[in-house]
Formats: C-alpha cells, sequence, structure tokens
C-alpha cells in the first residue's frame, strides 16, 4: 500500500502580488528523507489559441526577460 508524505509545514518563498511560490517540506515515506515542494498559487486565467481557417496555430515570437 502506498504511504502519504509527511508534512513538515510550508512557508511563502515568493510574493510578487500576481503569484505567490510557496514552498512544502515533505518527506518520503519510503526513505524518511524531507524534499521541498515548490507550488504556484495565482489567479484563475485563461488562454486563447488563435487558430486559422486552415486550423493552423498562431504564434507570436517575443522575448521576455528571465
Amino acid at each position: 500500500m502506498i504511504q502519504p508524505w509527511k508534512k513538515h509545514g510550508q512557508e511563502v518563498a515568493y510574493d510578487c502580488g500576481f503569484f505567490q511560490v510557496h514552498v512544502h517540506q515533505s518527506s518520503s515515506p519510503l526513505t524518511g528523507k524531507k524534499h521541498p515542494f515548490y507550488i504556484l498559487s495565482t489567479r484563475d486565467w485563461v488562454n486563447i489559441v488563435a487558430l486559422t481557417p486552415e486550423k493552423k496555430v498562431l504564434l507570436v515570437s517575443q522575448y521576455r526577460h528571465g
């Protein structure tokens, strides 16, 4: 039977107003070793994919500083 991961806590690692990054610390039921899990929390949004009459996808190339 699969055992659940034990949770050891969480914290907000980053908050920019549009989204938050939460870090959850959990330990493996098999090894007991702790691992961080990163969860992105944000508002709901919609993605729109533009199609031509021929059912081809339109893409725009644009630079985004990362």
